[in-house]
């Protein structure tokens, strides 16, 4: 079942923050690159986004968080249990995007060599970009300001 978050659901999604993370630092990605989102960080989130979970039998197995912006949407960050992967969820979550009809696409910041992300995104539709598109550059620039390597990331887009 797919639902809005709450403050309640901090607690699981910590957990699945740090469950999902560790898939990073087994494909060799240092701590730096890959931080998962503290309990702060996730009510910030839930007070900034949009924030669905799926859920199964009041488990929480994963979420994605989507920024509303003029005419299109950003997924701010999606994370699934990895011990529920490849059971459709992240797929799920990313065709629910509770913006679609009011969007002309969706963008989307990701690791390029995290091929189990990128590769989902590729196959639900999502398109490499050239360029970092106007719409994206503060994003881009916050993620750059945090750390991140940025020559590792790519700006993905689907249309509508």
């Amino acid at each position: 079942m797919l639902r809005e978050a709450n403050e309640k659901d901090l607690k699981f999604l910590c957990q699945i923050e740090i469950l999902a993370t560790d898939i990073y630092y087994s494909a060799g990605f240092s701590k730096e690159e890959a931080l998962p989102r503290t309990k702060e960080n996730l009510l910030e989130l839930l007070g900034e986004a949009t924030v669905i979970v799926y859920e199964e039998n009041n488990i929480i197995l994963g979420y994605a968080a989507w920024k509303k912006h003029e005419e299109h949407c950003h997924l701010e960050e999606i994370s699934v249990d990895p011990r529920y992967q490849k059971r459709g969820i992240g797929s799920s979550l990313i065709k629910n995007n509770p913006f679609r009809n009011e969007c002309k696409k969706t963008t989307l910041i990701c690791y390029k060599n995290a091929p189990w992300a990128y590769g989902l995104y590729l196959k639900l539709g999502f398109m490499p970009l050239q360029q970092i598109p106007q719409e994206l550059i503060r994003i881009w620039q916050e993620e750059a300001d945090r750390g991140l390597d940025m020559s590792k990331r790519i700006c993905m887009a689907m249309y509508y």
